[in-house]
């Protein structure tokens, strides 16, 4: 599904990324955690090109997303993003959110087909009653469900989610996660940066433990949580662990 070769980024003499090289695969739900400023988000959005790499390859479905040629923006239709902050169209109702993208690509037969998908989403998330809704009339939570509704509203084969939790109340992280749970269950492909050590051990099936701008440990949970391999890894769980 993506494919990583020697990737670099660089701001000035600062290397953020340092020769990463991995392929993921598709169904994989990958937990990207580390230590911040270790390159986990600067890694997520070099995958759709929201930062641009200093030099490497990325390959998406077998499409070489840094080709001059490449149309980035279908790519990213197949690439979904989810951020921390959510990002939704403060002026756009519940179902505008959902529905404007897919609609101004024509990713559906008929604008009938989108609405229809969208009601279902909303339904999947809870929010049916929100259609009609403003997002600042939505909580944290609510706000991030809609943004993972909106998401698979473009039937992407990769969702990237940076830190989906990390603007929340504590209270409104375990229904986002469960909703990320539950996503997880259908097969797509998806990278999570975060710091919901319970979510890597428990959803994911490979775990990236990231450190100084490279992948220090690629494993599957039980390993990275029972037999992590370097002293890094071992004080980073000690800290986070017993928070």
């Amino acid at each position: 599904m993506i494919e990583v070769k020697n990737l670099y980024k660089n701001y000035g003499n600062v290397i953020v990324l340092n020769n990463i090289s991995v392929d993921i695969n598709k169904g994989d739900v990958v937990a990207i955690i580390g230590p911040s400023g270790g390159g986990k988000s600067t890694f997520l959005r070099c995958l759709n090109l929201l930062e641009t790499p200093t030099s490497g390859h990325i390959k998406m479905g077998g499409i070489d997303i840094l080709d001059p040629k490449t149309n980035i923006n279908k790519v990213r239709q197949k690439a979904s993003m989810v951020f921390q902050h959510f990002n939704l169209f403060a002026n756009k109702t519940v179902l505008q959110n959902l529905t404007l993208a897919p609609l101004y690509l024509k990713l559906y037969s008929s604008k009938d087909e989108c609405m229809e998908k969208a009601h279902k989403l909303l339904e999947k998330v809870g929010l049916k009653d929100k259609a009609d809704v403003l997002p600042h009339k939505l909580s944290g939570g609510q706000k991030q469900r809609i943004a993972i509704a909106r998401s698979l509203c473009m039937n992407p084969d990769v969702i990237l989610f940076d830190e989906p939790t990390s603007a929340l109340d504590p209270e409104m992280v375990g229904e986002v996660l469960g909703m990320i749970n539950e996503v997880a269950t259908e097969g797509i492909t998806m990278l999570v940066v975060t710091h919901e050590m319970g979510f890597a051990k428990n959803v994911a099936t490979r775990v990236f433990f990231m450190d100084q701008g490279h992948i220090a440990q690629d494993e599957s949970p039980e390993i990275i949580f029972t037999q992590p391999k370097s002293d890094r890894l071992k004080e980073f769980l000690n800290k986070v662990l017993n928070h």
